[in-house]
């Protein structure tokens, strides 16, 4: 979803729309993954508890940002 709005951004200016880069984009998107992420975990783990499945969760690792 966040590629194809980028995609569709890039011609704006075809429309007579300016959008501008920010610096805090970056941060921005890797926050919306990480929210994702969070997500799809937690409805895994519901229907893995759900079927009692057996999984286990791999260790987090370090965020280097």
């Amino acid at each position: 979803m966040s590629a194809h709005v980028y995609e569709q951004m890039q011609h704006a200016a075809d429309f007579g729309v300016q959008a501008f880069r920010d610096s805090t984009g970056f941060c921005r998107r890797a926050k919306r993954k990480d929210k994702v992420v969070l997500k799809n975990t937690k409805g895994i783990e519901y229907l893995m508890k759900k079927k009692q499945g057996r999984y286990s969760k791999a260790p987090e690792k370090k965020k280097n940002l």
